[in-house]
């Protein structure tokens, strides 16, 4: 009780801190549960140690050649984590975990913004985020879009709330966002302010966007770096624009297709178990625009919305490109969740609660029957369909089935707590299982556990980045394609070594290392006629050693 008012229990502020701060814990201290994921893990992690040894914060470089695919505010953050905590999972994914715990915080000051101190929003919606499939499973893997999201979604805590929109915050989370991803942030950020401000009239909400001083700040904070590399770099500017903007969107050239409907199904799949209620609340957000003409509500409902049909235009898809928007989506969801009628929840909020049990019911049932099938796929099994699973999966199948029987009973916060202590178990159970999923750690562990003395290490006719990030050293690549516009012919040749001068290596060092795809260092030992062991086989690829000639 304070000045004589009852508060909610929900509204105790204790509480509305737990339901961020609780996940977000959860979040850092299982960053480094699992290997490193190739190829998109490896990719970022082993940047980001080359630049904290290196001390050029300046270009990226991945195994020696400059890497200009994105802007470097993502690696910045992963070396500052491998200089603090070393070049090991925790160092390299600490900056994600903390930039997901931003995503929940950010979320409870949104849903207190737009509902109110007293909603039950406040608590539910992070719980909501961190254990929707997309958020959580992203939350945990090393890359931009993680960073990207936290940027949009600190971006839309700033302009929702009238006393900051015409701050500086709004703009330096827009200028972060454009440092780690490019362009790409005006979608998920001023298109859908300029959208919902006309759909709503409201003129306060456009007029922010005028800014001269947060424009200033914006542009100084975001075009620096590239300015300055445009000017290094000769060509840089004319790849940026033509490869990675439009070649990205308008066309194929980076091979990753997908049909319109792509976005559609990964929100479908990524909201999980709260797409029902999300569905229902982008309904409901919808009605409540065209009837009242909030600007808020109206902004979440674009931010979640316009991105993906934006999207799903392009040629080029991934399931990470919509992450940005899983926090509008969750806040769609709570607002379904938390529809109340005369103080208690109306029936259509237990029928959403009761549609979200299903979905978590289902992934129980699932993942209990069609696990064992699914695993020994996943492990490329040879002489069985099944495999058992790990214990841990099994209480990952009661957590999910108890957060659905929660959400029967009409206990929306505790059970999305007990769905995300279900992903987190299921987190700890792919443990045993990591290389089969994609992590080369412990293929690297062998290698670097095997070696004597400085035994040279090649990849030939495959690059895995994290090959050098765990042996902490580039390693020279053999008949591998990589771009070599932007480097010195020294850079070249320290990072690149033609097929012709690896007998010189190997008869000038020794036994020599050979990560490539699976048969291919037989094909090179017999050109180069050099006795080769084989050592290890890991997925579609192995390690052999290619002895010298006595």
């Amino acid at each position: 009780m304070r000045g004589g008012i009852v508060t909610p229990e929900f509204a105790r502020p204790s509480r509305r801190t737990l339901a961020w701060a609780l996940p977000a814990l959860a979040f850092i201290l299982s960053c480094g549960v699992l290997g490193l994921m190739e190829p998109t893990e490896t990719r970022y992690a082993e940047i980001g140690r080359e630049m904290a040894v290196s001390g050029d914060w300046l270009t990226p470089r991945l195994n020696g050649i400059s890497h200009f695919h994105k802007p470097p505010l993502s690696y910045w953050l992963i070396a500052g984590g491998i200089k603090l905590f070393g070049a090991n999972e925790w160092g390299a994914r600490i900056g994600a975990a903390l930039a997901g715990a931003f995503l929940l915080w950010c979320v409870s000051r949104i849903a207190r913004r737009v509902r109110g101190d007293e909603s039950g929003e406040i608590v539910l919606a992070p719980l909501v985020l961190a254990s929707a499939a997309l958020a959580f499973a992203l939350a945990h893997q090393l890359g931009s879009d993680i960073f990207l999201a936290a940027a949009v979604t600190g971006f839309w805590a700033a302009y929702l709330d009238p006393d900051r929109r015409g701050g500086m915050l709004p703009w330096l989370a827009l200028a972060a966002g454009f440092m780690v991803k490019g362009p790409v942030v005006l979608v998920h950020t001023i298109v859908p302010v300029i959208v919902a401000a006309l759909w709503t009239r409201d003129r306060p909400a456009l007029r922010a966007l005028g800014a001269w001083r947060g424009i200033s700040l914006f542009l100084v904070l975001s075009l620096a770096w590239y300015a300055i590399e445009a000017v290094r770099v000769a060509g840089l500017a004319h790849y940026w624009v033509a490869n990675q903007i439009w070649g990205r969107y308008a066309t194929a050239i980076h091979r990753r297709p997908g049909p319109w409907y792509y976005f559609i199904g990964v929100v479908l799949a990524g909201m999980l178990p709260w797409t029902i209620p999300a569905a229902a609340g982008a309904w409901r957000g919808w009605r409540e625009t065209v009837r009242e003409r909030d600007f808020p509500r109206a902004a979440i409902l674009v931010w979640a919305l316009l991105p993906i049909v934006f999207f799903s235009t392009s040629h080029s898809k991934l399931p990470a490109y919509v992450l940005p928007e899983m926090p509008a989506l969750a806040l769609l969801a709570t607002a379904a969740l938390c529809a109340r009628g005369d103080g208690v929840a109306d029936g259509r909020a237990r029928l959403w609660r009761a549609a979200a049990g299903v979905c978590l019911l289902a992934i129980a049932l699932g993942l209990e029957v069609a696990g064992p099938e699914a695993l020994a796929h996943v492990v490329g099994a040879t002489f069985t369909t099944m495999l058992p699973l790990p214990a841990a999966a099994h209480v990952a199948v009661f957590a999910f089935a108890a957060a659905g029987a929660l959400l029967f009973l009409d206990r929306p916060v505790h059970g999305a707590a007990a769905a995300l202590a279900a992903w987190l178990v299921l987190l700890i159970a792919a443990h045993s299982v990591e290389g089969a999923i994609g992590s080369p750690r412990q293929l690297a562990m062998l290698i670097r556990r095997s070696r004597v003395g400085a035994e040279p290490v090649l990849e030939y006719q495959t690059f895995n980045a994290g090959i050098p990030f765990y042996l902490g050293e580039i390693v020279p690549m053999v008949d591998v394609r990589r771009e070599l516009d932007f480097d010195t012919p020294d850079a070249r040749s320290k990072a690149i070594l033609p097929a012709s001068g690896v007998r010189a290596l190997v008869q000038a060092n020794g036994r020599t290392w050979v990560y490539s795809p699976a048969g291919h260092t037989a094909g090179l030992a017999s050109a180069l006629d050099l006795p080769m062991s084989p050592v290890a086989r890991w997925r579609r690829y192995e390690v052999a050693v290619l002895n010298p000639v006595e």
